[in-house]
């Protein structure tokens, strides 16, 4: 992601924050637009959105299957209730993962935006703070090679201004540092399975039903399924419903 790239700490970085001063952190933020992070939340929430959907029509033909065909009766319906059994689970571990990493981004993304729009004010004072020191360190040095001095009054701030607001910085990203550590350990990666085959003997029984068309509708109405995209396979489990498959 681009925060791992631009420095900010994560699970692979141990920053220790009390080595850098405001300015430095603040390099590390000021670019950290969220608009292109959002939009990767965005795309896990999309994730889990479709494959609920899709798991529900899932089931909802399976359902509606073992009810018209029973798999308890006919050895034909039993291969092929289990190849959507095989569905159903693929597909539900795909949503839990979308949905888990849609929660943890989103989580982590807002914790970006937020440490950002904090660290701002306090950058800005500490530049204006900067400037009043050094304004008022010139000014001491050119009175005090005066001929003629005159009394200035003491500093209106110093180091130890600048150094309070640094822990305040600091506490904002070691806070981040944090969120973004256990983010990386929440991440889940999407699964990676093995398309299951009937084997054999089973496509045998299941192509020797005793409705050699029905049988065939129905491995069509597989094949769809499994080759399809994620908006695709509605399609397909429709004209399957309907009792069509190309």
């Amino acid at each position: 992601m681009a925060w791992e790239r631009s420095g900010v700490p994560g699970g692979q970085t141990r920053t220790s924050w009390f080595e850098r001063d405001l300015p430095a952190m603040w390099r590390l933020l000021e670019n950290q637009q969220s608009d292109d992070h959002w939009r990767l939340v965005a795309g896990w929430r999309k994730a889990s959105e479709l494959t609920a959907t899709h798991l529900r029509r899932l089931e909802q033909y399976r359902t509606n299957l073992a009810e018209a065909w029973p798999p308890d009766r006919n050895a034909a319906a039993s291969a092929y209730v289990a190849r959507l059994d095989f569905l159903i689970e693929n597909v539900r571990t795909t949503h839990d993962v979308a949905a888990a990493n849609y929660t943890t981004l989103s989580a982590t993304v807002g914790a970006l935006a937020s440490a950002r729009r904090d660290l701002k004010p306090l950058y800005d004072e500490y530049v204006a703070t900067s400037g009043t020191i050094e304004y008022y360190s010139n000014r001491a040095a050119f009175n005090a090679g005066a001929e003629a001095p005159t009394v200035i009054g003491a500093a209106p701030a110093g180091p130890q201004d600048l150094e309070r607001l640094n822990n305040r910085a600091r506490a904002i990203m070691y806070t981040l540092s944090h969120t973004l550590i256990e983010a990386e350990a929440a991440i889940r990666q999407p699964p990676r399975t093995q398309p299951e085959t009937l084997g054999t003997q089973g496509m045998r029984t299941f192509m020797g039903g005793s409705n050699q068309w029905f049988a065939t509708l129905r491995a069509s109405c597989l094949e769809r399924i499994q080759q399809g995209g994620w908006t695709q396979r509605a399609d397909a489990l429709a004209g399957c419903k309907r009792g069509t498959a190309t």
